[in-house]
């Protein structure tokens, strides 16, 4: 009998998951804002999200959203919306998503230095590569201008971190756009086309 129980205790306790505090820094402080808009990558060792919390890296001032990626593994955050220089973005980022082996982060952000020549002052959609700490707009069009009009948001990203589906009310995106409302657009960042 009593080896039938133990072995019920060890086949429950293999059972069960664990749950973790994901939005924390390097320390184990817990975040003292909220955080929000989860995306784990394929293995789940990689959780993105966003978070008003100051304190879940080393200067992070800007008082507004931003987006960090945690590593379930090591314990490290790192902040994700950022230009490639590592300047802090100026404004707001929200709706991360991330490829499935965790190296790409689609986001979208107000801000305006996280790419050179952004100087449309709408919300555009980027994407991190947290491998090459590069940053880059993604709705714009195949030959590179930038959207003309509205809010670009709501990415999603392909398990490879190559093409990125967004919504967009930008008329310039595509050629032949003429409809005035939000539309879906694929930017595919290899070839550069949307």
């Amino acid at each position: 009998m009593a080896k039938k129980l133990a072995a019920l205790v060890v086949a429950a306790f293999a059972a069960v998951t664990f749950a973790a505090l994901v939005d924390q820094s390097i320390l184990g402080l817990e975040a003292v804002s909220y955080s929000e808009r989860p995306s784990v990558n394929a293995d789940g060792r990689f959780v993105a999200y966003d978070s008003y919390a100051p304190n879940l890296v080393v200067n992070d001032n800007n008082g507004t959203s931003d987006i960090f990626v945690h590593n379930r593994q090591t314990g490290a955050t790192e902040l994700v919306s950022r230009h490639s220089d590592g300047t802090q973005a100026n404004g707001f980022s929200i709706d991360p998503a991330i490829s499935a082996d965790g190296r790409f982060v689609a986001f979208e952000s107000d801000a305006t230095n996280l790419v050179p020549n952004d100087t449309n002052n709408l919300r555009d959609v980027f994407v991190r590569d947290l491998t090459l700490n590069l940053t880059t707009r993604i709705n714009v069009q195949s030959a590179g201008g930038q959207a003309n009009g509205g809010w670009s948001g709501l990415a999603a990203i392909s398990g490879d971190g190559r093409f990125i589906a967004f919504q967009s009310s930008a008329s310039n995106l595509v050629v032949g756009d003429t409809n005035g409302a939000l539309d879906i657009f694929v930017h595919d960042r290899q070839s550069g086309l949307t």
